[in-house]
């Protein structure tokens, strides 16, 4: 999956040399095209109307060629909507349009329309360069020219390129690969529903599906039956976490492109900074934005901002301060009433501001402190994190530190929120983690991680001992 903020740019591709020479040939070829329907008129006495006609077709076809393959693009990825999202999304954004009912035939239909597509388009491509040599000039069997004002007044070049059944071929291949193969293809798997709603693309749709109806794919059917086993054998992949990210960030309409955690131990206290940069693909004037902590994660209060791009036009920052305390039920003994034990203390801490114009990014920054790190053997130190959004890249710095060694690589664990309650419930596990150690200390980098989850960080650290020279700064 390319990512969503990412734009496809051709002058970043290609050199602006190459540029002007694909420019030059097509625009060559589009002037081949014409002219030959300007010779025919005049050097070989053609009706007007009957020129008109055939230049008629040839645009037809092409617009029906490029409808064909882009309602191929399009019907993969409409094979991949849910029915029941669609009908409801495309009520919303088009209540007077029958959209919803054709994105349902294709998707269900999709086969068919496989079926139907090559046979239309392989006619369509001959019936297009059949047209386009029979316009332009005609020669003899001798190889003479039948018009022979023509062969006077033309040059040898022009008159090779008007009545040679190559350069027909060319053009025919041409016009047809650009027009109406590599753009409907473009076009349809940009915006499948956009495509859809193209004048004529529901009617085309039905009619491959109706072609397919008739059983003109059956013979290959019966080949089918003659290849070998293993290409009949369904191999299904499990959906990437790359789509699955897309997926979510449609839903929630933003995302998180980055989060940096750097932890900084010191000799009393653990500094924890953890900066979000959230992404939006709606539009949207109201933010809120949280920070939430276990009690037992920091010591003292937090420091919790937002940060917009500069000139931002927003109102103050409302800030807003929660405690949520989860209790279980103990049943009191000897007839006593129940009691409620804490289980799991949390605060929330929310920002909520209004703003003029969208902004195209937002970062949240939380800093805190804890407790220093323990050195006890068999005892490590947990740092818990909020997912609550989804988010394409987490990259985690645990900073050296004088007097501290931290050589096991610190763990990082996934689990649902019943994890609290339940601390033998299987972690989820999901994307790709990273660990390095430098001069920094561990860079720990996390792609794709799962979502609604508590994301553990286990750093296993031990005090540093050295009989160095004075002066020699111990390791970290």
């Amino acid at each position: 999956m390319p990512d969503i903020d990412q734009q496809y740019s051709v002058r970043a591709r290609f050199p602006r040399a190459l540029i002007a020479l694909w420019a030059l040939i097509v625009a060559s070829c589009l002037t081949l095209f014409v002219a030959r329907f300007i010779v025919a008129l005049v050097y070989e006495s053609w009706n007007v109307w009957a020129v008109a006609w055939l230049f008629g077709i040839c645009v037809v076809l092409l617009y029906g060629s490029f409808l064909i393959e882009g309602i191929i693009l399009a019907a993969s990825k409409i094979e991949e909507y849910d029915e029941d999202v669609t009908v409801r999304k495309m009520n919303q954004l088009y209540p007077t349009d029958n959209i919803s009912t054709t994105l349902i035939y294709v998707k269900r239909k999709t086969q068919d329309i496989l079926v139907g597509q090559p046979l239309v388009a392989i006619g369509i491509t001959l019936l297009f360069n059949s047209i386009i040599e029979t316009v332009g000039l005609h020669r003899n069997p001798d190889g003479t020219l039948v018009s022979t004002l023509a062969g006077e007044q033309l040059p040898r070049t022009v008159t090779y390129l008007m009545s040679s059944s190559l350069v027909s071929g060319i053009l025919s291949a041409a016009l047809i690969y650009w027009f109406a193969q590599l753009l409907p293809q473009s076009l349809g798997k940009q915006n499948a529903i956009e495509f859809m709603r193209s004048p004529l693309a529901s009617q085309v749709a039905r009619a491959l599906v109706g072609l397919s109806g008739i059983g003109v794919g059956t013979p290959s059917v019966w080949l089918e039956r003659l290849a070998p086993r293993r290409f009949r054998k369904r191999i299904e992949l499990p959906v990437g976490d790359a789509k699955i990210f897309e997926s979510l960030c449609i839903d929630y309409g933003y995302f998180v492109s980055k989060r940096k955690i750097i932890i900084i131990p010191g000799p009393d206290k653990v500094e924890v900074r953890d900066e979000i940069t959230y992404r939006y693909l709606d539009g949207r004037r109201e933010l809120r934005h949280s920070c939430r902590l276990a009690i037992d994660q920091f010591d003292g209060g937090i420091d919790f901002t937002l940060e917009f791009p500069d000139g931002t036009d927003r109102e103050r920052e409302r800030p807003g301060l929660f405690d949520l305390d989860l209790s279980r039920i103990v049943e009191g003994k000897d007839g006593q009433p129940p009691t409620l034990q804490s289980v799991y203390k949390e605060r929330i801490h929310v920002i909520e501001t209004s703003v003029g114009a969208e902004p195209p990014h937002l970062t949240s920054r939380a800093v805190y402190h804890r407790n220093a790190l323990t050195f006890d053997s068999g005892r490590a130190d947990v740092f818990a994190f909020d997912m609550g959004v989804p988010t394409r890249e987490i990259e985690i710095r645990v900073k050296r530190s004088q007097g501290t060694l931290i050589n096991t690589p610190p763990e990082l664990t996934f689990g649902s929120e019943v994890a609290r309650f339940f601390p033998n419930a299987q972690p989820l596990m999901r994307g790709t983690c990273v660990r390095v150690k430098d001069a920094e200390g561990w860079l720990l980098t996390q792609t794709f991680p799962p979502l609604s989850t508590e994301m553990k960080l286990q750093v296993d650290a031990r005090e540093a001992h050295t009989a160095s020279a004075p002066g020699t700064p111990e390791p970290g």
